[in-house]
């Protein structure tokens, strides 16, 4: 949410989990954060005091699993304003600290890289009016996000504490996320595990890939059933349960397998011949606890029309 002409940071705490033990302080902020900030910023962040912690919080501290820190980023100025606009989304929920709402296919969550125009976050202001001042970029209400050609149950905060109870749930992958998915081709087994790190693309920084140095990422997919077009062709309904949450995720650990996702337009050789499905991948249910209450709250969307219109699509 814009005050003046800054974005406020929403304050933190953060927990480091095992895999992260034995990384610089900056490094291992840099990994939470999703590249949120830059490694210089979240230096300047430490040694001003930002960054608060057991012991002495120097950039070059070794960080320990279990250990908690707090993060109380500066005001940062940003030119990208977001400006409330009226937009058609159904509310699966919604009281005084969170909504869960249906997010549309072809928007995107918020600004970014090929994404400067109107996006998901100038609705959920004109929808909701008060929202939490956002994350480390100021980003009204997100606390996860889902890629813009996917569609599904997103979670939105009200206000900070909320923002920061929910973000700490994400970060400790205490959040259940579960989606479902067409492939092109079918996976190695009928229910199996993808545990490969992610890392952007060096040289194409819309897209992202499997890489040794990335960061950890595991995706655990069911068959739910398999269709073998008139064609001959082979395709896999796959349920998939994300155990980390890194940009594509799915999408490229599927196309890892050699079974992108259906309509999938950066990692799919085959996409403009079921474009008009678009990318079949739905984030089908969302469990999570409330942020107050504690009370365990889950939510599960039906999939949309053009998953059957896709099936149906392979009989012909």
């Amino acid at each position: 949410m814009k005050l003046g002409n800054q974005f406020f940071r929403a304050p933190g705490q953060m927990t480091v989990q095992e895999d992260n033990q034995g990384l610089r302080l900056d490094q291992w902020l840099l990994v939470v954060l999703d590249g949120s900030a830059s490694r210089m910023e979240i230096q300047r962040w430490i040694k001003s005091g930002s960054v608060r912690g057991e012991g002495v919080v120097l950039p070059s501290r070794r960080v320990k699993s279990g250990e908690t820190y707090w993060i109380d980023p500066p005001p940062v100025m940003d030119s990208a304003t977001i400006v409330p606009v009226q937009m058609d989304f159904e509310i699966l929920f919604e009281d005084e600290q969170l909504a869960v709402i249906h997010k549309p296919p072809g928007i995107a969550v918020h600004p970014g890289p090929g994404d400067t125009g109107k996006t998901l976050a100038s609705g959920l202001l004109f929808k909701f009016r008060e929202l939490s001042s956002g994350d480390w970029n100021g980003r009204p209400g997100i606390v996860h996000r889902l890629d813009k050609p996917t569609e599904g149950v997103l979670l939105v905060a009200k206000n900070p504490q909320a923002h920061r109870v929910l973000s700490e749930q994400f970060l400790n992958r205490t959040v259940k996320k579960q989606y479902l998915a067409w492939l092109l081709a079918c996976p190695p087994l009928e229910s199996g595990e993808v545990n490969a790190a992610i890392k952007r693309h060096p040289k194409d920084r819309l897209r992202m890939r499997v890489d040794a140095t990335g960061r950890p990422s595991v995706t655990r997919y069911r068959v739910v059933r398999t269709h073998v077009s008139r064609r001959g062709r082979k395709f896999a309904l796959v349920e998939l349960d994300l155990l980390t949450g890194r940009t594509h995720q799915i999408r490229v650990h599927m196309a890892s397998l050699g079974c992108p996702v259906v309509g999938d337009e950066i990692y799919s050789r085959s996409s403009q011949e079921f474009k008009k499905h678009g990318l079949l991948l739905f984030a089908q249910s969302l469990s999570f606890q409330h942020p107050v209450s504690g009370e365990t709250m889950s939510f599960k969307l039906e999939p949309p029309e053009r998953f059957a219109r896709f099936e149906a699509s392979l009989e012909g």
